[in-house]
Protein backbone atom coordinates (compact mmCIF):
# COMPACT_ATOMS: atom_id res chain seq x y z
CA UNK A 1 0.00 0.00 0.00
CA UNK A 2 2.86 2.40 0.82
CA UNK A 3 4.42 1.75 -2.58
CA UNK A 4 1.11 2.51 -4.31
CA UNK A 5 0.76 5.79 -2.39
CA UNK A 6 4.35 6.67 -3.21
CA UNK A 7 3.87 6.24 -6.95
CA UNK A 8 0.58 8.13 -6.86
CA UNK A 9 2.23 11.05 -5.07
CA UNK A 10 5.15 10.87 -7.50
CA UNK A 11 2.78 11.07 -10.46
CA UNK A 12 1.04 14.10 -8.99
CA UNK A 13 4.40 15.75 -8.31
CA UNK A 14 5.51 15.46 -11.91
CA UNK A 15 2.11 16.54 -13.14
CA UNK A 16 2.36 19.85 -11.32
CA UNK A 17 6.13 20.42 -11.27
CA UNK A 18 7.17 19.32 -14.74
CA UNK A 19 8.14 21.84 -17.38
CA UNK A 20 4.98 23.32 -18.95
CA UNK A 21 4.60 22.47 -22.62
CA UNK A 22 3.61 25.05 -25.18
CA UNK A 23 0.21 23.42 -25.46
CA UNK A 24 -0.45 24.29 -21.81
CA UNK A 25 0.05 28.02 -22.37
CA UNK A 26 -1.82 30.88 -24.00
CA UNK A 27 0.62 30.89 -26.93
CA UNK A 28 -0.17 31.80 -30.52
CA UNK A 29 -0.67 28.92 -32.95
CA UNK A 30 2.06 29.13 -35.60
CA UNK A 31 2.21 27.51 -39.01
CA UNK A 32 5.49 26.81 -40.77
CA UNK A 33 6.61 26.29 -44.34
CA UNK A 34 7.55 22.73 -45.37
CA UNK A 35 4.97 21.36 -42.92
CA UNK A 36 7.27 21.73 -39.92
CA UNK A 37 4.38 21.43 -37.49
CA UNK A 38 6.68 19.53 -35.11
CA UNK A 39 8.27 22.87 -34.26
CA UNK A 40 5.12 23.97 -32.47
CA UNK A 41 3.66 20.83 -30.96
CA UNK A 42 4.68 21.40 -27.34
CA UNK A 43 7.16 18.51 -27.43
CA UNK A 44 10.57 19.74 -26.31
CA UNK A 45 12.17 16.36 -27.08
CA UNK A 46 11.86 16.95 -30.84
CA UNK A 47 15.01 17.21 -32.92
CA UNK A 48 14.09 19.20 -36.03
CA UNK A 49 16.88 19.90 -38.50
CA UNK A 50 16.60 23.20 -40.36
CA UNK A 51 18.67 23.82 -43.49
CA UNK A 52 16.73 26.64 -45.13
CA UNK A 53 14.68 29.72 -44.35
CA UNK A 54 11.43 29.11 -42.47
CA UNK A 55 8.29 31.02 -43.36
CA UNK A 56 6.06 31.56 -40.32
CA UNK A 57 2.44 32.68 -40.17
CA UNK A 58 0.22 33.04 -37.12
CA UNK A 59 -3.46 33.15 -36.32
CA UNK A 60 -3.01 36.59 -34.76
CA UNK A 61 -0.20 39.16 -34.46
CA UNK A 62 2.88 37.86 -32.63
CA UNK A 63 4.58 39.98 -29.96
CA UNK A 64 7.44 37.62 -29.22
CA UNK A 65 9.10 34.34 -30.14
CA UNK A 66 10.76 31.65 -28.05
CA UNK A 67 13.24 29.37 -29.80
CA UNK A 68 14.55 26.20 -28.18
CA UNK A 69 17.67 24.77 -29.80
CA UNK A 70 18.51 21.11 -29.54
CA UNK A 71 22.22 21.46 -28.76
CA UNK A 72 23.90 24.43 -30.50
CA UNK A 73 22.59 28.02 -30.71
CA UNK A 74 22.95 29.71 -34.10
CA UNK A 75 22.52 33.38 -35.01
CA UNK A 76 19.59 34.19 -37.29
CA UNK A 77 17.83 36.91 -39.27
CA UNK A 78 14.13 37.70 -38.99
CA UNK A 79 12.64 39.22 -42.15
CA UNK A 80 9.29 41.00 -42.37
CA UNK A 81 7.83 43.36 -44.96
CA UNK A 82 11.23 43.75 -46.62
CA UNK A 83 12.99 44.61 -43.35
CA UNK A 84 15.70 42.32 -41.96
CA UNK A 85 16.75 42.19 -38.30
CA UNK A 86 19.80 40.21 -37.14
CA UNK A 87 19.56 38.36 -33.84
CA UNK A 88 22.58 37.10 -31.93
CA UNK A 89 21.93 33.79 -30.22
CA UNK A 90 24.29 32.21 -27.70
CA UNK A 91 21.60 30.65 -25.49
CA UNK A 92 19.98 27.24 -25.97
CA UNK A 93 16.67 28.94 -25.19
CA UNK A 94 16.30 32.28 -26.92
CA UNK A 95 13.53 34.82 -26.34
CA UNK A 96 13.00 37.48 -29.02
CA UNK A 97 10.65 40.47 -28.89
CA UNK A 98 9.16 40.94 -32.36
CA UNK A 99 7.56 44.18 -31.22
CA UNK A 100 10.92 45.65 -30.17
CA UNK A 101 12.60 44.54 -33.41
CA UNK A 102 9.98 45.87 -35.81
CA UNK A 103 8.05 48.35 -33.69
CA UNK A 104 4.82 46.35 -34.00
CA UNK A 105 3.38 42.85 -33.79
CA UNK A 106 3.60 40.73 -36.94
CA UNK A 107 1.49 37.94 -38.42
CA UNK A 108 3.92 36.84 -41.14
CA UNK A 109 7.72 36.73 -41.16
CA UNK A 110 10.60 34.42 -41.95
CA UNK A 111 13.67 33.20 -40.07
CA UNK A 112 16.99 32.44 -41.77
CA UNK A 113 19.77 30.82 -39.74
CA UNK A 114 23.46 31.44 -40.33
CA UNK A 115 24.04 27.71 -40.70
CA UNK A 116 22.41 24.33 -40.34
CA UNK A 117 20.64 24.11 -37.03
CA UNK A 118 18.55 21.72 -34.97
CA UNK A 119 15.58 23.05 -33.00
CA UNK A 120 12.99 21.48 -30.76
CA UNK A 121 10.42 24.28 -30.57
CA UNK A 122 9.49 27.71 -31.89
CA UNK A 123 6.72 29.28 -29.81
CA UNK A 124 4.89 32.54 -30.43
CA UNK A 125 3.14 34.78 -27.91
CA UNK A 126 0.72 37.67 -28.05
CA UNK A 127 0.59 39.93 -25.01
CA UNK A 128 1.84 38.63 -21.68
CA UNK A 129 4.60 36.05 -21.85
CA UNK A 130 4.24 32.96 -19.59
CA UNK A 131 6.61 32.87 -16.63
CA UNK A 132 8.14 29.55 -17.74
CA UNK A 133 9.56 31.15 -20.89
CA UNK A 134 13.26 31.52 -20.18
CA UNK A 135 14.35 35.08 -21.00
CA UNK A 136 18.02 34.64 -20.23
CA UNK A 137 20.38 37.51 -19.61
CA UNK A 138 24.07 37.46 -20.47
CA UNK A 139 26.45 36.12 -17.81
CA UNK A 140 27.18 38.79 -15.23
CA UNK A 141 29.98 41.28 -15.36
CA UNK A 142 30.21 41.32 -11.57
CA UNK A 143 28.67 38.65 -9.36
CA UNK A 144 27.64 38.97 -5.76
CA UNK A 145 27.84 35.20 -5.50
CA UNK A 146 29.43 32.53 -7.70
CA UNK A 147 28.33 28.95 -7.17
CA UNK A 148 30.82 26.36 -8.48
CA UNK A 149 28.66 23.29 -9.07
CA UNK A 150 30.24 20.06 -10.32
CA UNK A 151 27.25 18.67 -12.19
CA UNK A 152 23.87 19.71 -13.49
CA UNK A 153 21.71 18.89 -10.45
CA UNK A 154 24.28 19.44 -7.66
CA UNK A 155 23.10 23.06 -7.52
CA UNK A 156 19.62 21.78 -6.60
CA UNK A 157 20.79 18.96 -4.33
CA UNK A 158 23.78 19.60 -2.08
CA UNK A 159 23.46 23.36 -2.56
CA UNK A 160 19.69 23.22 -2.10
CA UNK A 161 18.36 26.57 -0.90
CA UNK A 162 21.27 28.72 -2.04
CA UNK A 163 19.92 29.80 -5.42
CA UNK A 164 16.25 30.37 -4.48
CA UNK A 165 17.26 32.45 -1.48
CA UNK A 166 20.02 34.61 -2.90
CA UNK A 167 19.01 34.83 -6.59
CA UNK A 168 15.25 34.77 -6.06
CA UNK A 169 14.28 36.16 -2.66
CA UNK A 170 17.22 38.52 -2.17
CA UNK A 171 17.60 39.41 -5.84
CA UNK A 172 21.38 39.25 -5.65
CA UNK A 173 23.56 38.93 -8.75
CA UNK A 174 24.23 35.16 -8.83
CA UNK A 175 26.38 33.36 -11.38
CA UNK A 176 26.43 29.57 -11.62
CA UNK A 177 29.52 27.83 -13.01
CA UNK A 178 29.55 24.13 -13.85
CA UNK A 179 32.58 21.86 -13.75
CA UNK A 180 31.17 19.32 -16.20
CA UNK A 181 29.27 19.50 -19.48
CA UNK A 182 28.12 15.86 -19.09
CA UNK A 183 29.91 14.88 -22.27
CA UNK A 184 27.87 17.51 -24.13
CA UNK A 185 24.55 15.73 -23.67
CA UNK A 186 21.82 18.21 -24.71
CA UNK A 187 19.27 16.71 -22.30
CA UNK A 188 21.39 17.54 -19.25
CA UNK A 189 21.89 21.12 -20.50
CA UNK A 190 18.17 21.67 -20.94
CA UNK A 191 17.41 20.17 -17.54
CA UNK A 192 20.05 22.47 -16.07
CA UNK A 193 18.55 25.59 -17.67
CA UNK A 194 14.97 24.79 -16.71
CA UNK A 195 16.00 24.04 -13.14
CA UNK A 196 17.95 27.27 -12.80
CA UNK A 197 15.11 29.32 -14.24
CA UNK A 198 12.64 27.74 -11.82
CA UNK A 199 14.71 28.77 -8.78
CA UNK A 200 15.15 32.40 -9.82
CA UNK A 201 18.47 32.49 -11.69
CA UNK A 202 18.36 34.83 -14.69
CA UNK A 203 22.03 35.09 -15.75
CA UNK A 204 23.03 32.40 -18.24
CA UNK A 205 25.36 29.83 -16.66
CA UNK A 206 28.92 29.03 -17.65
CA UNK A 207 29.55 25.37 -18.44
CA UNK A 208 33.10 24.08 -18.86
CA UNK A 209 34.15 21.36 -21.28
CA UNK A 210 35.42 18.93 -18.64
CA UNK A 211 34.02 15.40 -18.93
CA UNK A 212 31.60 13.72 -16.56
CA UNK A 213 32.83 10.41 -15.16
CA UNK A 214 32.08 9.02 -11.75
CA UNK A 215 35.13 8.51 -9.57
CA UNK A 216 35.65 7.58 -5.97
CA UNK A 217 38.76 9.68 -5.33
CA UNK A 218 40.37 12.91 -6.43
CA UNK A 219 43.24 10.97 -8.00
CA UNK A 220 40.80 8.94 -10.07
CA UNK A 221 39.02 12.12 -11.17
CA UNK A 222 42.35 13.59 -12.31
CA UNK A 223 43.12 10.36 -14.18
CA UNK A 224 39.78 10.60 -16.01
CA UNK A 225 40.61 14.19 -16.90
CA UNK A 226 43.92 13.15 -18.44
CA UNK A 227 42.23 10.40 -20.42
CA UNK A 228 39.99 13.10 -21.93
CA UNK A 229 42.91 15.40 -22.76
CA UNK A 230 42.70 17.71 -19.73
CA UNK A 231 44.92 18.30 -16.73
CA UNK A 232 44.39 19.44 -13.18
CA UNK A 233 46.10 22.69 -14.19
CA UNK A 234 43.38 23.21 -16.81
CA UNK A 235 40.73 23.03 -14.10
CA UNK A 236 42.63 25.44 -11.87
CA UNK A 237 43.15 27.85 -14.77
CA UNK A 238 39.43 27.74 -15.61
CA UNK A 239 38.38 28.45 -12.03
CA UNK A 240 40.90 31.29 -11.61
CA UNK A 241 39.60 32.82 -14.85
CA UNK A 242 36.00 32.58 -13.63
CA UNK A 243 36.91 34.27 -10.35
CA UNK A 244 38.72 37.07 -12.15
CA UNK A 245 35.98 37.43 -14.74
CA UNK A 246 33.06 37.70 -12.33
CA UNK A 247 34.85 39.24 -9.32
CA UNK A 248 32.50 37.52 -6.85
CA UNK A 249 32.04 38.81 -3.33
CA UNK A 250 31.16 35.28 -2.21
CA UNK A 251 32.28 31.97 -3.68
CA UNK A 252 30.46 28.76 -2.74
CA UNK A 253 31.92 25.33 -3.48
CA UNK A 254 31.66 21.64 -2.72
CA UNK A 255 32.49 19.64 0.36
CA UNK A 256 36.26 18.87 0.30
CA UNK A 257 35.29 15.23 0.93
CA UNK A 258 33.06 15.25 -2.14
CA UNK A 259 29.75 14.96 -0.26
CA UNK A 260 29.08 11.25 -0.84
CA UNK A 261 32.67 10.67 -1.97
CA UNK A 262 32.46 11.72 -5.63
CA UNK A 263 35.98 12.30 -6.92
CA UNK A 264 34.95 15.14 -9.23
CA UNK A 265 33.34 16.94 -6.30
CA UNK A 266 36.61 16.53 -4.40
CA UNK A 267 38.67 17.80 -7.33
CA UNK A 268 36.33 20.72 -7.94
CA UNK A 269 36.59 21.70 -4.27
CA UNK A 270 40.36 21.26 -4.02
CA UNK A 271 41.14 23.28 -7.14
CA UNK A 272 38.61 25.94 -6.11
CA UNK A 273 40.43 26.42 -2.83
CA UNK A 274 43.67 26.90 -4.76
CA UNK A 275 41.98 29.18 -7.27
CA UNK A 276 40.67 31.46 -4.54
CA UNK A 277 44.19 31.83 -3.17
CA UNK A 278 45.77 32.22 -6.63
CA UNK A 279 43.35 34.63 -8.35
CA UNK A 280 44.82 37.68 -6.61
CA UNK A 281 48.35 37.09 -7.89
CA UNK A 282 49.00 38.35 -11.41
CA UNK A 283 51.91 35.94 -11.81
CA UNK A 284 49.45 33.04 -11.67
CA UNK A 285 47.77 32.39 -15.02
CA UNK A 286 48.87 35.70 -16.54
CA UNK A 287 46.56 35.41 -19.57
CA UNK A 288 43.37 35.75 -17.52
CA UNK A 289 45.08 38.34 -15.30
CA UNK A 290 45.77 40.44 -18.37
CA UNK A 291 42.22 39.97 -19.67
CA UNK A 292 40.27 40.54 -16.45
CA UNK A 293 42.74 41.76 -13.84
CA UNK A 294 43.27 39.97 -10.53
CA UNK A 295 40.71 39.44 -7.79
CA UNK A 296 40.75 38.61 -4.10
CA UNK A 297 37.48 36.90 -3.11
CA UNK A 298 36.20 38.49 0.13
CA UNK A 299 34.48 35.31 1.39
CA UNK A 300 34.58 31.65 0.35
CA UNK A 301 32.29 28.95 1.75
CA UNK A 302 32.57 25.20 1.26
CA UNK A 303 29.71 22.79 1.82
CA UNK A 304 30.14 20.70 4.98
CA UNK A 305 33.55 22.20 5.78
CA UNK A 306 34.10 21.55 9.49
CA UNK A 307 35.90 24.85 10.11
CA UNK A 308 34.18 28.14 10.97
CA UNK A 309 30.85 26.38 10.57
CA UNK A 310 27.60 28.15 9.85
CA UNK A 311 24.08 26.74 9.52
CA UNK A 312 21.77 28.22 6.90
CA UNK A 313 17.99 28.36 7.29
CA UNK A 314 16.43 27.23 4.03
CA UNK A 315 13.02 26.45 5.56
CA UNK A 316 11.62 29.96 6.14
CA UNK A 317 8.77 30.89 3.72
CA UNK A 318 9.91 33.26 0.98
CA UNK A 319 7.76 36.10 -0.29
CA UNK A 320 9.28 35.94 -3.78
CA UNK A 321 8.07 32.35 -4.21
CA UNK A 322 4.61 32.82 -2.74
CA UNK A 323 5.40 31.43 0.70
CA UNK A 324 7.39 28.38 -0.36
CA UNK A 325 10.76 27.92 1.31
CA UNK A 326 14.12 28.00 -0.45
CA UNK A 327 14.40 24.25 0.08
CA UNK A 328 10.99 23.59 -1.45
CA UNK A 329 11.93 25.65 -4.49
CA UNK A 330 15.16 23.66 -4.87
CA UNK A 331 13.04 20.50 -4.79
CA UNK A 332 11.05 21.97 -7.67
CA UNK A 333 14.32 22.88 -9.39
CA UNK A 334 15.47 19.26 -9.13
CA UNK A 335 12.17 18.07 -10.57
CA UNK A 336 13.42 19.30 -13.97
CA UNK A 337 16.42 16.96 -13.79
CA UNK A 338 14.29 13.98 -14.78
CA UNK A 339 17.22 11.97 -16.10
CA UNK A 340 18.61 11.84 -12.55
CA UNK A 341 15.45 10.79 -10.72
CA UNK A 342 16.34 7.11 -11.03
CA UNK A 343 19.28 7.59 -8.70
CA UNK A 344 19.42 7.72 -4.89
CA UNK A 345 19.51 11.54 -4.97
CA UNK A 346 15.77 11.64 -5.45
CA UNK A 347 15.01 9.84 -2.20
CA UNK A 348 17.75 11.80 -0.44
CA UNK A 349 16.02 15.07 -1.42
CA UNK A 350 12.37 14.04 -1.09
CA UNK A 351 12.50 11.15 1.34
CA UNK A 352 10.52 7.95 1.19
CA UNK A 353 6.97 8.74 0.03
CA UNK A 354 7.86 12.43 -0.13
CA UNK A 355 8.25 12.79 3.63
CA UNK A 356 11.07 15.32 3.45
CA UNK A 357 9.60 18.80 3.32
CA UNK A 358 12.33 20.73 5.10
CA UNK A 359 16.07 21.01 4.60
CA UNK A 360 16.56 20.58 8.33
CA UNK A 361 15.20 17.02 8.04
CA UNK A 362 18.25 16.00 6.00
CA UNK A 363 21.04 14.94 8.32
CA UNK A 364 23.44 13.25 5.89
CA UNK A 365 25.22 15.74 3.60
CA UNK A 366 22.97 18.45 5.06
CA UNK A 367 22.38 21.26 2.55
CA UNK A 368 22.27 23.69 5.48
CA UNK A 369 25.84 23.24 6.74
CA UNK A 370 28.81 25.22 5.42
CA UNK A 371 32.22 26.30 6.61
CA UNK A 372 33.94 29.63 5.99
CA UNK A 373 37.11 28.61 4.16
CA UNK A 374 38.52 32.13 3.79
CA UNK A 375 37.41 35.62 4.77
CA UNK A 376 38.99 38.98 4.08
CA UNK A 377 36.22 40.80 5.99
CA UNK A 378 36.44 39.19 9.39
CA UNK A 379 34.79 36.17 11.01
CA UNK A 380 31.09 35.38 10.95
CA UNK A 381 29.38 36.14 14.24
CA UNK A 382 25.74 35.48 13.42
CA UNK A 383 26.70 32.46 11.32
CA UNK A 384 23.55 32.44 9.20
CA UNK A 385 24.30 34.47 6.09
CA UNK A 386 26.98 34.18 3.41
CA UNK A 387 26.94 37.99 3.15
CA UNK A 388 27.59 38.80 6.78
CA UNK A 389 30.03 41.77 6.84
CA UNK A 390 29.48 42.35 3.11
CA UNK A 391 27.49 44.67 0.88
CA UNK A 392 26.39 43.47 -2.53
CA UNK A 393 27.51 45.40 -5.58
CA UNK A 394 24.07 47.00 -5.80
CA UNK A 395 24.26 47.96 -2.13
CA UNK A 396 27.74 49.35 -2.68
CA UNK A 397 26.50 51.43 -5.60
CA UNK A 398 23.55 52.60 -3.54
CA UNK A 399 25.84 53.43 -0.63
CA UNK A 400 28.24 55.23 -2.98
CA UNK A 401 25.32 57.15 -4.46
CA UNK A 402 24.05 58.00 -0.98
CA UNK A 403 27.57 59.08 0.00
CA UNK A 404 27.78 61.16 -3.16
CA UNK A 405 24.41 62.75 -2.39
CA UNK A 406 25.51 63.28 1.22
CA UNK A 407 28.73 64.98 0.11
CA UNK A 408 26.80 67.01 -2.44
CA UNK A 409 24.31 67.99 0.27
CA UNK A 410 27.15 68.89 2.62
CA UNK A 411 28.85 70.90 -0.10
CA UNK A 412 25.56 72.59 -0.92
CA UNK A 413 25.01 73.32 2.77
CA UNK A 414 28.58 74.61 3.07
CA UNK A 415 28.14 76.87 0.08
CA UNK A 416 24.77 78.03 1.36
CA UNK A 417 26.35 78.75 4.75
CA UNK A 418 29.20 80.60 3.08
CA UNK A 419 26.70 82.52 0.99
CA UNK A 420 24.65 83.25 4.11
CA UNK A 421 27.73 84.49 5.95
CA UNK A 422 28.80 86.46 2.90
CA UNK A 423 25.32 87.97 2.68
CA UNK A 424 25.37 88.74 6.41
CA UNK A 425 28.82 90.31 6.06
CA UNK A 426 27.67 92.25 3.03
CA UNK A 427 24.59 93.35 4.95
CA UNK A 428 26.72 94.38 7.92
CA UNK A 429 29.14 96.25 5.69
CA UNK A 430 26.20 97.85 3.88
CA UNK A 431 24.66 98.86 7.20
CA UNK A 432 28.01 100.22 8.38
CA UNK A 433 28.41 102.11 5.12
CA UNK A 434 24.89 103.44 5.44
CA UNK A 435 25.55 104.37 9.07
CA UNK A 436 28.81 106.05 8.08
CA UNK A 437 27.03 107.82 5.26
CA UNK A 438 24.30 108.96 7.67
CA UNK A 439 26.87 110.14 10.15
CA UNK A 440 28.85 111.85 7.42
CA UNK A 441 25.66 113.40 6.15
CA UNK A 442 24.87 114.65 9.65
CA UNK A 443 28.40 116.02 9.90
CA UNK A 444 28.06 117.72 6.53
CA UNK A 445 24.73 119.17 7.53
CA UNK A 446 26.18 120.28 10.84
CA UNK A 447 29.21 121.74 9.12
CA UNK A 448 27.04 123.54 6.64
CA UNK A 449 24.78 124.71 9.44
CA UNK A 450 27.77 125.97 11.40
CA UNK A 451 29.16 127.62 8.32
CA UNK A 452 25.85 129.24 7.57
CA UNK A 453 25.55 130.34 11.22
CA UNK A 454 29.08 131.65 11.14
CA UNK A 455 28.44 133.49 7.92
CA UNK A 456 25.19 134.81 9.32
CA UNK A 457 26.97 136.04 12.41
CA UNK A 458 29.64 137.69 10.28
CA UNK A 459 26.98 139.17 8.10
CA UNK A 460 25.08 140.37 11.14
CA UNK A 461 28.20 141.86 12.72
CA UNK A 462 29.09 143.50 9.45
CA UNK A 463 25.59 144.78 9.09
CA UNK A 464 25.60 146.19 12.59
CA UNK A 465 29.01 147.74 12.09
CA UNK A 466 27.89 149.38 8.88
CA UNK A 467 24.68 150.49 10.43
CA UNK A 468 26.54 151.93 13.41
CA UNK A 469 28.83 153.86 11.12
CA UNK A 470 25.93 155.20 9.21
CA UNK A 471 24.31 156.31 12.39
CA UNK A 472 27.50 158.07 13.47
CA UNK A 473 27.69 159.91 10.16
CA UNK A 474 24.14 161.07 10.56
CA UNK A 475 24.79 162.35 14.06
CA UNK A 476 27.92 164.16 12.98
Amino acid sequence: MKKVLFFISLAFFFLFCSTPSFAQTEGVLLSFSNNRSDLNDGNETNRVRITESIEIASEKPVDSLYLIYYDTPVDFVISCDGVEKSVSSSFLRKFVSIKELFGAEKEKFSISFSGEVELTEICGFAGEVPSWVQRWEEPLEKADLCLFSSHADDEQLFFAGVLPYYAGEKGYAVQVIYFSDHNKKPLRRHELLSGLWAVGVKSYPVISSFPDRYSTSQAEAEKHLQESGFTREDVLSFQVEMIRRFQPLVVVGHDPSGEYGHGQHMLNSATLQEAVLSAGNEENFPDSAEKYGVWEVPKTYLHLLDENEIVMDWDTPLEFFGGKSAFEISQIGFSYHKSQHKYWFYTWLFGENGKIEKASQIKTYSPCKYGLFRSLVGPDLNKNDFFENLLTYEMQEKKAEEEKLRLEAEEKARLEEENRKAEELEKKLREEREKTERENKKKRILSISLLISFLFVIFLVAFLVVKKRKNKKKQS
